[in-house]
């Protein structure tokens, strides 16, 4: 199909106007094609914007290294001193701009705007535009595309808008309006294209009317300032008469009318959108207009959205956008996204400009790639470009990387481009807390790209933890390749997909509550859209045109409530009727005072449900009230949830659960009458075997009697006493007696061995996970039928009272010198025994590294929330290690 089966884009300029902007939007031809010479013919079409994937007949954007765009332009007799430019607002990967077989000029940018003036080529009559476009790797090495080690396919074409503007004998090339609130005025800047006009026969001039198209400011005259960036830069500020603030509540927009006038005539003029809103950084928040700013919400990794198959043209179809973008994100309570990785489509930061959704724009450097100067022109026309949007508060030059010229001398030298915003990397460090996941539970030191809880509710910055809930399943709930070996960690070898869709829900309202208990400035789980056959999926179910949310998105409407509560208590086991005291945390991130009633219950096992009495509660803007909530676990035995809903006035608008497991006080249970022999350094056992009124033998006293189980509390191995025994318990042992070797790895500091009988060694290593394992807070039994875990449920082994993240695992490696068989399993992909039996002789060693260590005393006391206290499970589990 040839160019002359186009209908050509008839240009001219309209004499009452001083520019003409036609659009070129729409269908375009397009063909592979080599670096130099465009096809002869064309045998595909595709729509513009778009990338390459949806021509038709198809193309897949992997048949060669170039593929060129085509349209016929139709020029009717522009005058002379007329210009011609085209702009094309986004295109990937290299540009090169060609019109009748001679080449314009081309660039490297992948994702800030590109104009090239055409006049200077063809003033009249029909020509043909050629734009060709490259595969990312035929990017010159200074080229500032970025990295994204996640993404596999890049598919290129022409993403953004593309334009024809037709000016007078200048061309306003840039514009940025700089908002000063707190002064009631703003900052125009002012880029004319360097044609060789002189500055001083050109007059800009600048002026601000309101959303109703009256006059907000006077009209003033721009000073010219310097020659840059190709450009002649004019200023000029304005007051603004009673600027009214640009908030997520009230995105009020203005709009700044530029002019350029050569030698008297009007030359070129452009209006742009832009709120009048002060983002700041105080102490250890952010505040916008004044006001205290809790930033909820996720992330959106557009690009990576861009290689998802079933994707096609629906970023570009705003219907499908606004829904994704605006709505669904707005109903459960979203008011801020990050762009991952690289810019959106223009329009999606106009919907966010006009809804008061709040953005964080992220460049697409998973480390720095191309040169400084480069990286600094392409930075620079990247704040040009989108810097007029209110709803941008966050420039991001880098993800889960450092770059020291970056941050030391690219960043610093754009402040003066733009002050008005804080940049990541610079005025605080993003963190990515992938704990109760691919890390553990909590983390209490630093872990992969995060710093320690207990720093960051110290930090003097705003924490903003933008990446957590390492929880991927695509739209069909198959797991991506990153969930390999963290499934089976969580839910144990066997799980459902109810059980997958629950335990992701129940993540996003346990991080979510926690993040907001520690007041983190901004909190966005990953990931809300991204490509779903990639390593991250996204959060909807089935056909994405359909937009079927998960229910995770549910559980963070609920979690993300503005006016919301959560409960801080991190016990998961309890006793009948024991008095339990909830601390429970009231939030509110609105700007106004908020009253409100705390309402507790608490529902059994058996059904029954106990409401307690209302508790007022008055919060403060952008605060929190602590509420002291007393209540009573149920008498009856098994899993009870206590639970407080808040209400503001009739209406509930959030609730926050702990589910505890209730144990009978009196069922406290040995299974047989045999009196262990116990070695216990800590003296925990004893104490409990001497508060109920069970024998034992102490390992001091001798003779032992025949056949007794041994037992070995933490760091026994090591203790002067048992040494001097080790070879007749070997002997007892290989005659048929059952060791019990407690936490073996107890206050082992380096790599260590140890020789629990003769020809048996346990090796042991604390691991420093870097990113991923850490200690373990869930356990699996491999086999709930066996006598170790009567009394017992498998779930009862999921978070222990007290420790970090309840821990009953520790970071360490224990491995026996002799086969082993697992009783219970824990770690990325269950493979970590928890608890072994080693066949000796005609008798056995259990090693077992379940802690139970710190939680046998009911008596002990404490405020803090880490120290070990009182679990029934704990004791029953060590009851049934005395009863092998």
């Amino acid at each position: 199909m040839s160019l002359a089966d186009l209908n050509p884009v008839p240009v001219l300029r309209d004499s009452s106007s001083p520019r003409a902007r036609i659009p070129l939007n729409g269908t375009w031809r397009i063909s592979a094609g080599a670096l130099e010479q465009p096809p002869p013919f064309y045998h595909h079409t595709i729509e513009v914007p778009s990338v390459v994937d949806c021509a038709e007949p198809p193309l897949t954007g992997r048949e060669s290294s170039y593929y060129w765009y085509a349209r016929e332009l139709d020029l009717l007799r522009l005058p002379e001193d007329v210009q011609l430019w085209l702009r094309l607002e986004q295109v990937q990967f290299g540009t090169s701009v060609r019109i009748d077989d001679r080449s314009v000029g081309g660039s490297s940018a992948c994702t800030t705007s590109q104009e090239y003036r055409l006049d200077t080529f063809v003033r009249d009559g029909r020509h043909q535009l050629q734009v060709r476009v490259g595969h990312r790797s035929t990017l010159p090495p200074e080229s500032a595309a970025g990295r994204d080690q996640e993404k596999e396919v890049f598919t290129p074409g022409i993403w953004g808008d593309v334009s024809l503007l037709v000016t007078g004998p200048a061309h306003i090339r840039d514009v940025l309006m700089l908002p000063d609130l707190a002064h009631a005025n703003a900052q125009a800047c002012v880029w004319v294209a360097d044609t060789g006009l002189d500055p001083s026969a050109c007059h800009v001039r600048v002026n601000v009317s309101n959303a109703q198209g009256d006059p907000a400011s006077i009209s003033t005259n721009a000073a010219f300032v310097r020659r840059e960036d190709g450009a002649l830069r004019y200023e000029a500020r304005l007051p603004i008469d009673s600027p009214r603030a640009w908030s997520p509540e009230d995105p009020y927009l203005y709009v700044s009318n530029v002019s350029v006038s050569v030698a008297g005539t009007l030359a070129d003029a452009v209006d742009v959108r832009f709120g009048m809103r002060d983002i700041r950084i105080v102490g250890s928040s952010f505040h916008l207009n004044g006001h205290p700013l809790h930033l909820r919400g996720g992330n959106i990794a557009f690009h990576r959205f861009l290689s998802d198959p079933e994707r096609r043209r629906l970023p570009w179809t705003m219907e499908w956008v606004r829904k994704a973008f605006i709505e669904i994100p707005r109903d459960h309570h979203f008011n801020f996204f990050r762009f991952h990785l690289g810019r959106a489509y223009h329009q999606w930061y106009d919907l966010a400009d006009e809804h008061g959704l709040l953005l964080q724009d992220e460049w697409a450097f998973w480390n720095a790639t191309g040169s400084n100067a480069e990286i600094e022109q392409e930075f620079r026309q990247w704040i040009k470009d989108n810097g007029n949007h209110p709803s941008i508060i966050i420039w991001d030059p880098l993800n889960e990387s450092t770059d020291d010229s970056l941050i030391h001398d690219v960043v610093p030298s754009l402040r003066g481009l733009d002050p008005t915003r804080p940049w990541e990397a610079v005025d605080f460090v993003e963190q990515h807390p992938y704990i109760y996941s691919l890390g553990m539970t909590l983390n209490h030191r630093p872990f992969g790209f995060t710093k320690a809880l207990t720093e960051l509710e110290r930090s003097g910055v705003p924490v903003v933890v933008n990446e957590f809930l390492w929880w991927w399943f695509d739209a069909s709930w198959r797991p991506t390749v990153l969930m390999q070996d963290v499934v089976e960690r969580w839910l144990g070898r066997t799980c459902s997909t109810a059980d997958i869709v629950r335990h992701q829900a129940y993540l996003a309202e346990e991080l979510v509550g926690l993040f907001r208990r520690m007041r983190c400035a901004a909190i966005q789980p990953f990931v809300y859209l991204s490509n779903n056959e990639g390593p991250t999926a996204h959060w909807f179910e089935g056909p994405i045109g359909a937009l079927k949310p998960k229910p995770v998105l549910a559980a963070l409407k609920n979690a993300f409530a503005p006016f919301g509560l959560s409960i801080d208590y991190a016990d998961r086991h309890g006793e009948t009727g024991a008095s339990v005291l909830l601390k429970v945390h009231v939030l509110n991130d609105t700007t106004h005072v908020r009253h409100g009633d705390v309402v507790p219950m608490v529902s059994s096992a058996d059904g029954g449900e106990e409401q307690l009495d209302p508790i007022p509660v008055r919060v403060p803007p952008g605060g929190h009230a602590l509420v002291d909530v007393r209540v009573e676990l149920p008498m009856t035995p098994g899993p009870a949830t206590v639970r407080c809903d808040l209400f503001d006035g009739t209406r509930q608008v959030a609730a926050s659960s702990r589910e505890i497991h209730v144990f009978d006080r009196s069922q406290l249970r040995r299974w047989t009458q045999e009196a262990p022999v116990v070695l216990d350094p800590g003296g925990e056992v004893p104490d409990l075997l001497r508060r109920h009124g069970w024998a034992y033998h102490p390992w001091a006293q001798s003779p032992w009697p025949d056949g007794a189980l041994m037992y070995v509390g933490s760091f026994g191995l090591a203790h002067q006493a048992y040494r001097e025994q080790i070879d007749s318990v070997g002997s007892r042992v290989n005659e048929g007696a059952t060791l019990i070797v407690q936490e073996p790895e107890f206050r082992v500091v380096g790599p260590a061995e140890f020789e629990v009988v003769p020809g048996l060694v346990l090796r042991a290593e604390r691991r420093h996970d870097v990113d991923k394992g850490g200690y373990d807070s869930y356990v699996f039994p491999e086999d709930p039928a066996h006598p170790l875990w009567r009394g017992l449920r498998p779930e009862h082994f999921r978070w222990f009272n007290g420790g970090v993240g309840g821990e009953i695992v520790s970071e360490y490696t224990v491995e026996p010198s002799l086969p082993s068989r697992p009783l219970a399993s824990c770690g990325l992909g269950l493979h970590t025994a928890a608890v072994c039996e080693i066949s000796f002789g005609r008798g056995r060693v259990i090693v077992s590294r379940i802690q139970v260590r710190g939680r046998l005393n009911r008596n002990a006391a404490t405020s803090d929330p880490f120290a070990r206290r009182y679990d029934p499970v704990a004791a029953q589990y060590l009851l049934n290690l005395l009863s092998l």
